[in-house]
């Protein structure tokens, strides 16, 4: 039986020789080599033919059966022994080939021995070995532990929260030292025990997932954290070790990590403590670190050589970094690799051996590759022992960790860690030296030695020629006939978004496209000391379709403010036959009787408050009081004028505030708001609600032959107020929002407005498209994209110019008119405006040509204009003999001559209502439903 030795890849190399030992011994295989024993005697016969050497055809015999008979008929049982891995399952093979298994046996046994006699000659602590552990071990497990952090999130806010609100109050005051606890072989013990003093806030774990936080002194905050580092340091001794020794059970693995851990502080640095006080010191240093900036500045040298020393170093270190990190990873699976091949090609490689002439060489450099690799292990154990001395001697003056040693150790152990995955990178071509011959090294010193000199002159150049570039990001550039010169820019500027494409025309027009498929062009305009500038606009479309509606709103409005007045008519007319008829002579109920006496008595009442309140006059509180009482809207028709009497002048100012002008010139006005409140006021308190419904429906339904001309005079008009007053509303609202979506100026003279260049371009191409008979083909028309044609004297072209602005402009304003008419539907109502149309139809009214004014037929009595007239100057005389305050004859005959409604008669005060009660606010007594009461 043989032994073949491995350190590491044992299960590899015991699947290879189970699969050999079944190919050789096959019958497949053995008559491969029959066939070629045939091929081998046919070639011997033709070297002895054509070269007349009998000798050849006796050496190739000899050979053959020589090799056959001792390399491949005697099989041998085989045992694989894994340095590493001493429980590798299976390792006993049977029926290897006596070749391979000799050569194997022979060269690992040899590489072996020289492993362990190099590392026994050498020195070595036994843990720190190669053929044990691996390479640089000691210098991996100082790497781990020095960069490890705190996994218990509360417990490293706890630590934090301590350092920050008590250790670095004590350094504040005096009460502890930065070197004390810098060169403390126990970082932890010496910022302790904490003051009772101060307090620090404390997070605690509980049981559901959750946490909890409290109030603690610095002291018992510092006692509750020292008990919990046994915890911390066995949990994180878990994660170690799981990951340095993954084919481990997870607590043997962390007794291996806490025995050999102090024995590589113990010969790297000389610093003597168990595991755990060497995790506790490295985690509290570095918790101690994340709260403390630290900057070093050196000095000396010119900045340009500064430069390039530190770039060379840099370079440098991370050029050999990551070929270190690639070697050690990648070198060792390399070896285990080329040994399974080697192994795996003598079944591949035997034919070889058997032909003349070949056969000795072939057996030659197979059994050379094989001493190849036995001399892997001894490199990788010289190498180790180098690095680790290197390692050793360095960290030899350091005594103690602590925060002082702590950033010098981790340097010189990752330094460590780059050199020796360096170093690995170079056994390849070492062991191939060593097989060629010592010599053949020297070709292998520029490869070597490459990445340091690269780094050297790169840096070297940049410093010389003051190119330097740091950071930079470039790919897929492309950059030719550049030049540019003086240009500054410190702006920042991001850019983002979906692509664009711009291409210039022959004319300088810049025509850019974009992702949704649209385009714009931009047409370069050249820019003087004077300007010259051409428009027409279509602004004027726009008012006259919004002018239009409001006209419509006005006649609305105006048949309204009629309809108001023939309705306080009725009204009038009925109080009177009221006031001085019976329930037998009017032929109605006493209930209906008092129902309107009662509504006639609280509109008295009303308007005596509003008098004594507000100032106003008889009429005008009157007037509001009676459409107050039959909830009609006083709000219609306020933006006109009262025709009032006497100089009363009385005007509504929107629905906010009433104004009037008295005989004496001052000018008085009240809140429509306060009109509103006072009526309120006084329906809550007279208790109006119960009385409204009955004085309503006996004032617009009554059946008495006396009343109901009056009663549906004042039910039609009531209808048709509201009526006209929703057209007026519609008509203005659609209005005023066509004007203002298209144009908004201020009391300053500030204006915005829509931009059309871009729908004109587009209305003009189409435009010429469809009509190119008129226009032409295109080349030989007007072009927007064309600079010149703007500007051109061509009477064609300047044709062809004037006559698409002109078409463009009627056709956006009929586009405008026919999109504002789609927000309107035909009135519901036939409105007619007013009979009096002009200044002259005034004026002939007021001298009394009354017969000439359309409007009416006459009044109920079959009064001509003419005598209605007389009735009119009668009336005015008696109320001046009355000295009636607050009329204007010549105002109260021009309101008195306006044409009435047909039907309806045309005294003083039909007149006077006309004017005055549709410009009454809002009533707050309008009729309520049954339900809301």
């Amino acid at each position: 039986m043989f032994e073949v030795i491995t350190i590491g890849g044992g299960d590899y190399i015991v699947n290879v020789f189970n699969a050999v030992a079944a190919w050789t011994g096959g019958g497949g295989y053995k008559s491969m080599l029959q066939c070629v024993l045939v091929m081998a005697f046919a070639m011997s016969l033709m070297i002895v033919a054509f070269n007349h050497d009998w000798r050849a055809w006796m050496n190739w015999f000899l050979q053959a059966t020589l090799m056959y008979m001792c390399l491949m008929v005697p099989r041998m049982d085989v045992q694989v022994v894994d340095r590493i891995n001493p429980s590798l399952p299976a390792a006993n093979v049977a029926n290897v080939p006596l070749g391979l298994a000799a050569v194997a046996g022979f060269t690992s046994q040899i590489g072996d021995y020289l492993v362990r006699a190099s590392e026994v000659v050498f020195g070595m602590p036994d843990d720190l070995n190669y053929s044990k552990n691996g390479m640089i071990y000691g210098s991996r497990l100082m790497e781990a532990t020095q960069g490890l952090s705190i996994s218990d999130p509360y417990f490293a806010s706890n630590v934090d929260e301590y350092y920050r609100q008590c250790t670095f109050y004590d350094l504040q005051l005096g009460l502890k030292n930065w070197t004390d606890i810098a060169d403390a072989d126990d970082v932890w013990a010496a910022v302790g025990p904490g003051s009772q003093a101060r307090s620090m806030m404390f997070v605690t774990a509980t049981s559901g997932g959750g946490s909890t936080s409290e109030i603690k002194s610095c002291r018992d905050g510092y006692n509750s954290l020292t008990a919990g580092w046994d915890g911390v340091i066995d949990g994180m001794g878990t994660r170690i070790s799981r990951r340095f020794y993954p084919g481990m059970a997870d607590a043997a693995a962390k007794a291996k990590l806490f025995a050999d851990l102090p024995i590589a502080y113990s010969y790297l640095t000389g610093v003597s403590k168990d595991a755990s006080q060497l995790m506790k010191q490295t985690l509290s240093i570095n918790a101690l670190q994340q709260s403390i900036s630290t900057q070093v500045a050196a000095a000396g040298g010119s900045s340009a050589d500064v430069y390039a020393q530190t770039r060379a170093s840099i370079q440098t270190r991370n050029t050999y970094q990551a070929v270190a990190h690639n070697a050690m990873e990648w070198v060792p699976i390399l070896c285990v690799v080329l040994t399974v091949v080697f192994y795996a090609l003598f079944p591949i490689i035997f034919p070889l051996f058997l032909m003349p002439g070949t056969g000795v060489a072939a057996l030659r450099g197979y059994v050379t590759g094989f001493f190849y690799l036995a001399a892997w292990g001894p490199l990788y154990v010289i190498l180790n022992m180098v690095v680790t001395l290197r390692e050793h001697t360095q960290l030899a003056s350091t005594a103690k960790l602590s925060m002082l040693s702590f950033n010098d150790m981790a340097a010189i152990n990752s330094n460590t860690a780059v050199l020796a995955g360096y170093l690995v990178a170079s056994i390849p071509f070492i062991a191939a030296g060593m097989a060629r011959g010592a010599m053949a090294i020297s070709g292998h010193a520029t490869s070597f030695l490459a990445p340091s000199q690269n780094a050297a002159e790169e840096a070297g150049r940049e410093a010389t020629t003051g190119n330097i570039a740091f950071g930079n990001t470039s790919l897929d550039n492309l950059s030719f006939n550049n030049r540019q010169s003086g240009a500054w820019s410190t702006a920042g500027h991001y850019g983002g978004g979906y692509a664009t494409m711009s291409d210039t025309t022959r004319f300088g027009s810049t025509v850019s496209s974009y992702a949704d498929g649209s385009s714009s062009v931009d047409v370069p305009m050249s820019k003087m000391p004077f300007g010259a500038q051409l428009t027409q606009a279509a602004d004027y479309a726009v008012a006259d379709v919004a002018s239009s509606f409001q006209t419509q709103g006005q006649r609305a409005s105006e048949s309204a403010r009629e309809s108001t007045a023939t309705m306080l008519q009725n009204f009038r007319n009925m109080e009177n036959r009221v006031s001085h008829g019976t329930s037998d002579s009017l032929g109605i109920g006493s209930s209906e009787l008092a129902a309107l006496r009662t509504g006639f008595s609280a509109r008295d009442s009303l308007s005596q408050s509003l008098q004594d309140k507000h100032g106003l006059s008889k009429t005008e509180a009157d007037n509001y009081a009676s459409t107050s009482l039959l909830g009609v809207d006083g709000s219609l028709g306020l933006s006109a004028k009262f025709l009032g009497v006497g100089k009363a002048g009385l005007g509504v100012k929107g629905s906010q505030s009433w104004q009037w002008q008295d005989q004496t010139g001052r000018t008085r006005s009240t809140d429509a708001a306060s009109l509103r409140d006072t009526a309120s006021t006084w329906a809550r308190d007279n208790h109006w609600d119960r009385s409204s419904d009955a004085f309503q429906r006996a004032a617009t339904e009554t059946t008495s032959s006396q009343l109901s001309s009056a009663a549906s005079g004042i039910s039609a008009s009531r209808t048709k107020s509201s009526e006209f007053s929703r057209e007026a509303a519609r008509y203005m609202d659609a209005g005023s929002r066509l004007e203002q979506s298209h144009s908004l100026r201020d009391s300053d003279g500030i204006s915005t407005s829509i931009a059309l260049q871009d729908k004109m371009r587009t209305w003009a191409r189409a435009e010429m498209d469809a009509h190119h008979e008129i226009y032409g083909p295109a080349g030989q028309r007007f072009d927007p994209d064309k600079r010149d044609d703007w500007t051109t004297s061509d009477p064609r072209i300047a044709g062809q110019r004037e006559r698409l602005i002109g078409r463009f402009i009627s056709s956006y304003r009929d586009e405008l008119r026919s999109e504002g008419e789609t927000y309107l539907k035909a009135p519901a109502m036939d409105v007619q405006g007013p009979s009096v149309r002009s200044a002259g139809g005034v004026e002939r009214a007021a001298r009394g040509n009354l017969g000439s004014v359309g409007g009416g037929s006459g009044g109920p009595s079959g009064q001509t204009a003419r005598d209605r007239a007389g009735n009119v100057f009668e009336q005015v005389g008696a109320m001046q003999a009355a000295q009636a305050p607050g009329f204007d004859t010549a105002n109260m005959i021009a309101g008195s001559r306006r044409p009435g409604i047909e039907g309806q008669s045309e005294d003083v005060e039909t007149q006077v209502d006309r004017e005055l009660a549709p410009r009454l606010p809002l009533s707050p007594l309008r009729h309520r439903p049954q339900n809301e009461r």
